[in-house]
């Protein structure tokens, strides 16, 4: 017992984080690491890193890369910051023919079977010997603001060819060109991020992306370019097509109803839109029944992200407008209490909402013992934990589970996702006004993003 203690409080090194890495995400949390304070520089660090993983679109500023790779240098953590020397590195995108064949010339033609028989199967052709480095200045969405400390020479790439192949990028593909820029690491800087997926709550939910953080210049080796992308993503279109121009990239159905709303996310595709996040909102409270449920109070009944569009923030942006649009109306929002709520959703959504403090509990009105409570009250009649207060009576969470959370919560200026939902509905609202059959395309829309939920909770 005594070298299992030992173990559990180990520490992770010496150095500007103290003695332990980031202890409040840790996976395994000791009771030493959890007296540590958090230093200025590790907080920061944190944020960093997680908006990295979580964004798909903010990389590791300079400055947090420098401090990163001083660290490795130094040993500070060896086993928490380590760089990945060996190996091919991935990293996929969507690039503009016309900036392709600047940098690496013509594009060429798909070979024959028989010419190069792995490349012909994979719908790719090959390009060896690039001396065209992948660089942050050459990019295409370089700006000079990156050569200052706080501007980014990182880039995302994958010691795994799948994950890359979910980020070529998307329609349409008459002006675009789907390519994988391949690296060896032993001839680069590559941070390794899977000592991270291992040990904190903030990484391990984008273990799948296999990801090393890039950084500075990449010397290449080749250049995979996929002639039938969509196929290689592993994609499934709608069978029938539907006659919608392409007039946007991402838009938001809302079907709102009395008691309900569905929100479904989608993108347009070369067979009509394709829903890839959707969630449906429900309200909890309901007085006939004695389960008022701290008045008024709605539920996230379900939700679901397709595997190729996680890790991009989309969940992230469900949730602010599912928020905002219950909050808005001074009602609460609350986990599912239907059926249950998947261990990971609760650890990367409801608890870190909490545990960051974003999250307000509502009370019912007074004051104990009649009122100001804020937690459901489950009991049977004869058990109630508060018998005086019916406002928060509640009926049992479905599944036999315990609910993510027992609240009724105001999100902390949810009102910021506002315009996002007005956009996205505007882009909806585009693309309908151009059809002949809007209630048949919305009602696909729903049915479609039905089956894509069964596909994803089924897949967990």
């Amino acid at each position: 017992m005594e070298n299992f203690r030992e173990f559990m409080n180990e520490v992770d090194g010496d150095g500007p984080l103290g003695k332990y890495v980031f202890p409040d995400e840790k996976l395994k949390p000791s009771s030493a690491a959890a007296t540590e304070e958090y230093t200025d520089l590790e907080k920061h660090l944190e944020d960093l890193l997680e908006k990295h993983y979580e964004s798909g679109t903010t990389s590791l500023p300079r400055n947090a890369t420098e401090v990163i790779l001083d660290m490795i240098k130094n040993q500070n953590y060896p086993k928490i910051f380590q760089l990945r020397k060996s190996g091919k590195m991935y990293r996929g995108l969507g690039m503009d023919k016309e900036i392709f064949e600047k940098l690496f010339g013509e594009i060429p033609t798909k070979k024959k079977w028989y010419q190069a028989p792995v490349d012909w199967w994979h719908d790719r052709s090959k390009k060896s010997g690039v001396n065209f480095p992948f660089s942050p200045k050459t990019k295409p969405d370089y700006s000079p603001g990156r050569d200052s400390h706080a501007g980014s020479w990182a880039s995302s790439w994958a010691w795994d060819l799948k994950p890359a192949q979910r980020f070529m990028g998307g329609l349409p593909w008459e002006e675009k060109v789907a390519v994988i820029l391949v690296a060896d690491a032993s001839e680069n800087v590559f941070i390794d991020s899977e000592p991270l997926y291992k040990n904190f709550d903030f990484a391990r939910g984008f273990q799948e992306e296999k990801e090393a953080i890039g950084v500075g210049d990449i010397k290449l080796t080749d250049i995979y370019i996929y002639y039938n992308p969509r196929k290689t993503q592993g994609l499934k279109e709608n069978k029938e097509p539907i006659p919608l121009p392409d007039v946007g990239d991402i838009a938001l159905l809302h079907s709102p109803e009395e008691d309900n709303h569905e929100l479904i996310l989608y993108t347009m595709t070369a067979r009509g839109p394709f829903p890839f996040a959707a969630c449906g909102l429900d309200r909890l409270s309901e007085v006939t029944k004695e389960q008022q449920c701290i008045p008024e109070t709605w539920h996230m009944s379900w939700i679901y992200t397709h595997k190729l569009f996680r890790g991009s923030g989309w969940s992230k942006i469900l949730y602010g407008i599912s928020f905002n649009l219950i909050n808005k109306q001074g009602a609460g929002l609350t986990s599912d209490h239907w059926s249950s709520t998947s261990d990971e959703a609760k650890d990367r959504v409801w608890n870190k909402m909490i545990s960051r403090k974003q999250l307000i509990p509502r009370k019912t009105p007074g004051t104990p013992p009649t009122g100001g409570h804020s937690e459901f009250d489950y009991g049977d009649p004869g058990f109630k934990k508060t018998p005086l207060d019916p406002l928060d009576d509640c009926r049992e969470p479905g599944a036999g589970e315990a609910a993510a959370t027992t609240n009724s919560w105001i999100m902390k200026g949810h009102s910021k996702f506002e315009p996002i939902y007005q956009s996205l509905v505007e882009n909806h609202e585009n693309l309908m006004s151009a059809v002949s059959d809007r209630v048949g395309i919305e009602a696909k829309l729903m049915n479609d993003a039905t089956v894509e939920f069964d596909r994803a909770y089924m897949g967990r």
